[in-house]
């Protein structure tokens, strides 16, 4: 009879947290809990978080698809937790993020370059008004966020660019 909020008030949890993870250094009886990184083939990628009510995809050069539907480009990954979508893209590939407007609100686009698990780059458009008709884009083709593209922003689905922002 909890809210997903008060999770941690249930001493049954503490109990276990303390006894398993805490002090037991023995992690191998826990299925989905390790204390080793994953093995990541290529580690220089670029990661997008997405705070929004717009649904987060990539498009790259030959037609390949990844979002919350499909994934059909090698080596990318989504991952979404309520309104915020993660996506990673290794930086061998030129491609397109597109986002298409849900809901009424605003959005934020975070952006991270990494190269060998080491974060080299950063940049973020925030509170980006969007509708149910925004459509935003930007282009990647060297695959870095030191060449990113303008982000386009079609506000109220028209196709004409109403904003246009460059990266920081």
């Amino acid at each position: 009879d909890r809210k997903h909020s008060d999770i941690l008030e249930i001493d049954e949890l503490r109990e276990f947290i303390l006894s398993k993870l805490l002090i037991n250094s023995d992690l191998s009886s826990l299925n989905y809990i390790t204390d080793t990184a994953p093995n990541i083939e290529n580690k220089n990628r670029l990661i997008f978080t997405l705070h929004s009510p717009l649904k987060l995809s990539v498009i790259d050069s030959n037609g390949n698809v990844t979002n919350e539907k499909e994934s059909t480009i090698p080596s990318t990954t989504y991952v979404r937790y309520g309104e915020v979508q993660v996506l990673t893209i290794p930086t061998e590939s030129e491609f397109t993020i597109v986002l298409v407007g849900e809901n009424e609100g605003s959005f934020t686009l975070e952006m991270e370059e990494i190269l060998d698990e080491e974060v080299i780059a950063t940049s973020t458009f925030a509170a980006i008004p969007s509708s149910t008709s925004t459509m935003a884009t930007i282009n990647f083709e060297s695959a870095s966020l030191e060449d990113a593209g303008v982000l386009q922003v079609d506000y109220d689905g028209d196709s004409i660019i109403d904003l246009s922002y460059s990266p920081i």
